[in-house]
C-alpha cells in the first residue's frame, strides 16, 4: 500500500454528526489530506477556512455535505494518485515566476516581485532574499518582504553571519516549524515561530538565499520548502546571467580597490554634468586628491592608505558630490555640482583637514596634494578640467 493509502485509509467515511463534532472531524480529515497530497500553507488555510464557514453556526444547511463531498473527491485523488489538479497552480506560479525573472529590467526589481508571487502560495510574513556576492564572498540582502528575516545573526560561518550562510555553503534546504517564537524573545519582531531557508543554485553554483518567516510556529508545510525550493532552482537559472550582468557592469563603472568610481566613470559624469551646465548655466568644480605615500613601506601598505583615504573622502563631501580614483595612479577626483570656485577651495581645505585629522594605518599621517578647477571658468571640457586640477597640484604640499 501507498504512503498516501495508507494515510486516508486511516480517515473516517464520513465525520460524525453534529456541527462541533463534524468540523473537528473534517479538520481532522483536512490534515491528514494536506500531508497526502502535498498542501502549501496558502492552500491548507483557504481549505480550512472553507472547512469553519461550512460547519459555522447559521450556515447554510447544504453547507456541510457539500464540503464533505470535497473531502470524499480529495481523498479519492490521493488514493488515485491523480495530483495533477492539486498540482496545476503551482505549476501556474513557477511559470509566472520564470517570466517574471526573464523581463524585470533589474535584479532587485525581479527578486521583490518574485516575493509577491510566492506569497500567493506560501503563508509567510516577513522574506529576505540574498545575493551572494563573489568579490566579498558573503551574502548580501537585496529583497525584502516585511521585516528582514534570518536565525543566530549573532553566528559567524563561512559566508557570513546567520543561518543562511550555512545554507548557502550546505546548499540544502532548511525547515524549522516549531521554534520559540515573538512571545519569548528578547527582540520582538524578528524572531520567527517558523522559517524555511533554501538555497539559490544553478549548476553548483551558488546565487543566494532565499529566507522566509511566520510568527506562529508550524505555519509552513513540507510542499512549501518543496515549491520554494523549485522556485529558487528557477530564479537561479534565470538571476544568474543577470547577476552576471550587474557584476560586469559594476565592474566597468567601479575601481576595485576602493569601490569608488573609475576614472571613465568620472568623466563621462563630468561631461553630463558639462551639458547640465550648459543648459541651466550653473558652475561648478573638479578636485584632485594626490596623496604622498612612502613606497618604502611596500605596496600593500599603500593599498591599505588608499582604501582609507577613498572613506575619508566618502565623508567628507555632500551626497551629491561624486568621488572617483583616477587608477592606474594613487590620485582621486571630486565633482562638486553647483559649486563655483570660492565655495570648491573651501570644500578642498575641509577635505585637508579631514585627511591631517585622520590617523591613516600604523597610526601614520598622509600628506596630499590639492588642486581645484571650475567650469567655465578654467576648461570647457571634461579632460581638460581635469588636466587644469591636476596641474594646480604642482607647488601644493606632498610627499
Amino acid at each position: 500500500m501507498s504512503r498516501a493509502a495508507a494515510t486516508i485509509a486511516r480517515i473516517p467515511s464520513r465525520p460524525r454528526a453534529g456541527r462541533g463534532e463534524g468540523r473537528a472531524a473534517a479538520r481532522r480529515q483536512l490534515d491528514l489530506l494536506a500531508h497526502a497530497l502535498g498542501w502549501t500553507s496558502v492552500e491548507y488555510e483557504r481549505h480550512r477556512g472553507h472547512c469553519d464557514a461550512a460547519y459555522a453556526p447559521g450556515a447554510k444547511p447544504e453547507a456541510a455535505p457539500q464540503f464533505e463531498a470535497r473531502l470524499l473527491a480529495w481523498s479519492r485523488t490521493a488514493l488515485e494518485r491523480r495530483p495533477e489538479p492539486i498540482e496545476s497552480a503551482r505549476l501556474s506560479a513557477l511559470a509566472e515566476l520564470a517570466q517574471v525573472a526573464r523581463d524585470s529590467a533589474s535584479t532587485d526589481a525581479a527578486l521583490q516581485r518574485a516575493l509577491e508571487l510566492l506569497q500567493r502560495s506560501v503563508r509567510f510574513e516577513n522574506a529576505t532574499f540574498f545575493l551572494y556576492d563573489r568579490a566579498q564572498e558573503s551574502l548580501v540582502p537585496r529583497a525584502t518582504c516585511g521585516t528582514h528575516v534570518d536565525l543566530i545573526p549573532e553566528v559567524q560561518f563561512d559566508l557570513g553571519q546567520g543561518l543562511s550562510s550555512w545554507v548557502a555553503r550546505a546548499r540544502r534546504p532548511v525547515l524549522l516549524s516549531e521554534l520559540r517564537g515573538d512571545e519569548e524573545s528578547e527582540s520582538p519582531g524578528l524572531r520567527p515561530g517558523s522559517f524555511l531557508s533554501v538555497p539559490l543554485v544553478v549548476a553548483q553554483d551558488l546565487v543566494g538565499v532565499l529566507n522566509v518567516g511566520h510568527a506562529r510556529p508550524g505555519a509552513f508545510t513540507e510542499a512549501d520548502r518543496d515549491l520554494l525550493s523549485a522556485a529558487g532552482a528557477i530564479l537561479a537559472s534565470t538571476l544568474s546571467r543577470q547577476v552576471a550582468f550587474d557584476e560586469a557592469r559594476r565592474r566597468s563603472v567601479t575601481d576595485e580597490l576602493t569601490g569608488l568610481a573609475n576614472r571613465a566613470h568620472f568623466l563621462a559624469r563630468v561631461a553630463e554634468e558639462i551639458e547640465k551646465a550648459k543648459r541651466y548655466g550653473y558652475p561648478f568644480a573638479l578636485v584632485v586628491v594626490d596623496p604622498a605615500l612612502n613606497q618604502a613601506h611596500g605596496r600593500e601598505y599603500g593599498d591599505s592608505c588608499l582604501v582609507a583615504l577613498a572613506e575619508v573622502l566618502r565623508s567628507t563631501v555632500r551626497k551629491s558630490d561624486l568621488v572617483a580614483r583616477l587608477a592606474p595612479g594613487d590620485a582621486f577626483a571630486l565633482l562638486l555640482p553647483h559649486q563655483a570656485r570660492e565655495s570648491a577651495n573651501h570644500a578642498a581645505e575641509r577635505v585637508r583637514h579631514a585627511v591631517d585629522a585622520h590617523a591613516f594605518p600604523r597610526r601614520r599621517r598622509l600628506a596630499v596634494a590639492i588642486g581645484v578647477a571650475s567650469y567655465p571658468a578654467d576648461a570647457d571640457g571634461a579632460e581638460a578640467l581635469l588636466a587644469c586640477a591636476t596641474r594646480g597640484l604642482e607647488g601644493t604640499p606632498g610627499a
